[in-house]
């Protein structure tokens, strides 16, 4: 996933057609990035994340918008980043 990252963001101009599992990294985005999912997406925390996310409404967003927003996107805090650890599942 995150080699796939790398090729796409790194070239300039963004490569769109770099090969690999880009809906995995949609997922990730919408659990780790929030400004990224629409705002009615509630992750409740005695929930598996995948639930509300399958059931929720896709944002209509590009993968060149995606990609975008991860290139300028440098800095998250500590908490952001354990969204997944915190968790306690049912």
């Amino acid at each position: 996933m995150f080699k796939n990252l790398n090729t796409a963001t790194l070239e300039n101009p963004l490569n769109l057609s770099a090969l690999g599992t880009f809906w995995m990294i949609h997922i990730w985005m919408q659990v780790y990035f929030p400004e990224l999912r629409f705002p009615d997406i509630v992750l409740p925390k005695d929930q598996v994340l995948a639930l509300p996310l399958m059931s929720a409404e896709v944002p209509k967003f590009s993968i060149k918008e995606y990609l975008m927003f991860f290139r300028h996107c440098t800095k998250r805090s500590a908490a952001q980043w354990h969204v997944v650890l915190k968790r306690t599942y049912p």
